[in-house]
């Protein structure tokens, strides 16, 4: 089975032997892939709709992985019981929809060793509750994909250690691939550069714009962006 250098980016982060859950499943590709690649003995894979779920049950049984995956409807964590899983898995939903997740099941959160993220919106809001949350980054990649580029984000608990403080302009780029060099970074901030320019254009059209901490946090990370794609 071949993955997606979008599920390929995130599969390279599952730990040797770790228990997860791919929480919003889908088509079950992640799990499958990881149990034949003998990164882990079993998984569990959940989604919400009933859709996905057959369609990942078919998967799994195309497989031959039934005794080794099992697939559970149910609306995020609620679909596993703490300690189930060490390693949760949460791709292609926004920021606030992961956090929402996240939230809503505490004592399941409280029993992970990671967390493995790839929001497609609002990952400066993601990154920023994570840290709220005592939860540390702890690597971030970036995959290309038809013309697309995703992020995503490995947290693990953070155990009694001081969190680094972060400016709004690393939050939204990602702090640990500022200061890894991947190489598409500078695509990266580009794309912030552009989101952001266009917002900044919007919001100046209001007549007291400056007076607004929204335009404020906007123009800060612009000149951020910009001053980081002059440099060579």
């Amino acid at each position: 089975m071949r993955l997606s250098a979008r599920l390929n980016t995130i599969a390279a982060l599952v730990p040797v032997g770790a228990r997860i859950a791919d929480i919003g499943t889908d088509h079950a590709y992640l799990p499958v892939y990881l149990v034949k690649q003998g990164v882990v003995s079993s998984a569990l894979a959940t989604d919400i709709a009933e859709g996905p779920c057959r369609a990942a049950a078919l998967q799994v049984a195309g497989a031959g992985l039934s005794e080794k995956i099992a697939v559970r409807r149910g609306d995020g964590l609620a679909a596993i019981v703490s300690g189930e899983a060490d390693t949760v898995i949460i791709a292609g939903l926004g920021g606030a929809s992961i956090i929402k997740i996240l939230d809503s099941q505490p004592v399941v959160l409280a029993s992970l060793n990671a967390l493995i993220l790839q929001p497609m919106s609002a990952a400066r809001l993601l990154r920023n509750w994570l840290l709220a949350n005592k939860w540390r980054l702890v690597r971030e990649e970036l995959a290309a994909e038809r013309e697309k580029l995703y992020e995503i984000i490995l947290a693990k608990p953070n155990k009694n250690k001081e969190q680094p403080s972060y400016t709004e302009f690393e939050l939204e780029t990602g702090p640990l691939l500022l200061t890894g060099g991947h190489p598409l970074l500078a695509n990266k901030v580009a794309l912030t550069a552009a989101k952001y320019r266009r917002l900044c254009h919007n919001m100046e059209k209001s007549p007291r714009p400056a007076n607004c901490n929204k335009y404020l946090t906007a123009k800060a990370i612009l000149n951020a962006a910009e001053e980081y794609l002059k440099c060579p």
